[in-house]
């Protein structure tokens, strides 16, 4: 009787042992996990940071921007020119 008890104490601390591992498996899948997503976001906003960085933004006041598309507002005749009119302004006051 004392050698079945003792049987079954160390089927129960195998299976406690194999519950462990299946945890501690577990842990660290979960973690690997959590590390490859945190490397491919950081992956993703270094790529589109170097995008970003590789982008310029055209002068809004450049007369040839405004000449492909008609000219631009001249405020003292109020008409589309070219930006060359020494006496006209071409901003808002």
């Amino acid at each position: 009787m004392i050698s079945s008890r003792s049987g079954t104490e160390s089927e129960h601390k195998a299976c406690w042992a194999r519950k462990m591992d299946y945890s501690n498996i577990t842990r660290k899948l979960v973690k690997s996990l959590f590390e490859t997503i945190r490397i491919l976001l950081r992956f993703l906003s270094e790529t589109l940071g170097l995008l970003a960085k590789g982008t310029t933004v055209r002068d809004t006041n450049d007369a040839t921007n405004h000449a492909v598309r008609g000219g631009v507002l001249n405020y003292r005749t109020g008409k589309l020119d070219d930006g060359t009119d020494p006496y006209g302004w071409y901003e808002r006051d």
